[in-house]
């Protein structure tokens, strides 16, 4: 089956139109349609040039229900206005699409409630895989709802209890920050402070450990990191009361986009 042109007043073409235009049985067109190789180059430059000429389009969701795979795949942003996470969505997208996959995205808004109702939205729509930023890594319903996945599932930038079954594509927080500080100490600085988030966040853990493996190779620096939730308005907070104190700071690192807006506004 498939979808009408234009001109045809919605009636839908199907293969029944392409192997009457084209002079051939529906079994035919069905093996050309289907990428066989038991078809003639006659018949097969029939079919494909009869399908063109009706401006047949297959209808994706019949197929899917015959093979039992959408060629779908799922994508469970927790906050989309963020770069990195938006990046990765897009890079995804590009792969799967070169493959045969659509990619379908959603975005939880940094709210765990809407991560678990996303779930159930991409189960529905039965993906064949998702890839997940969890908003929350302990959120009881979201983990419930991933330990009963039964498809392929990888989570991106965050850590999951044992009973999910997954496979997992981490940045270098540590590396990052730890690379920036002691780039920042070249440069002469002495006072620098990270400001990450909550602990309850892999990413802020892993930056966290990345100021204390410098903090404990250079024990003559002044080094704070102040774990703050990943809001411009604790960013701005933060800043503007350690710029306005006595031991202000040199520099500060900054991890989360959100953050360095607020922290931005502090500084201007």
């Amino acid at each position: 089956m498939g979808t009408a042109p234009a001109g045809r007043k919605g009636r839908r073409i199907g293969i029944r139109d392409v192997a009457a235009r084209a002079g051939v049985g529906i079994s035919t067109v069905s093996r050309v349609l289907a990428g066989r190789t038991d078809v003639s180059p006659d018949l097969r430059e029939r079919v494909v040039a009869a399908a063109a000429e009706l401006g047949y389009q297959p209808d994706i969701l019949a197929q899917s229900l015959r093979r039992g795979a959408t060629r779908s795949v799922g994508f469970i942003a927790d906050d989309l206005s963020n770069h990195l996470i938006a990046d990765i969505a897009t890079g995804a997208e590009s792969v799967l699409r070169a493959h045969g996959y659509s990619l379908l995205v959603m975005n939880s808004e940094l709210d765990p409630a809407l991560d678990h109702a996303n779930i159930g939205v991409l189960r529905a729509r039965r993906v064949d895989a998702l890839m997940m930023c969890p908003v929350e890594e302990a959120h009881a319903p979201t983990v419930a709802a991933l330990a009963a996945l039964e498809i392929p599932l990888c989570i991106v930038e965050g850590d999951q209890p044992p009973e999910v079954k997954a496979s997992y594509v981490h940045s270098d927080h540590r590396g990052g920050v730890r690379a920036a500080v002691e780039h920042l100490v070249r440069l002469g600085h002495r006072r620098i402070v990270l400001l990450a988030g909550p602990d309850r966040y892999r990413s802020a853990r892993q930056r966290a450990l990345g100021i204390a493996d410098v903090a404990t190779a250079r024990p003559d620096l002044q080094l704070e990191r102040h774990a703050i939730e990943l809001t411009m308005e604790d960013g701005e907070r933060t800043a503007s009361r350690l710029l306005a104190g006595p031991e202000r700071p040199t520099a500060i690192v900054v991890g989360g986009t959100r953050l360095l807006v607020g922290v931005l506004r502090a500084i201007a």
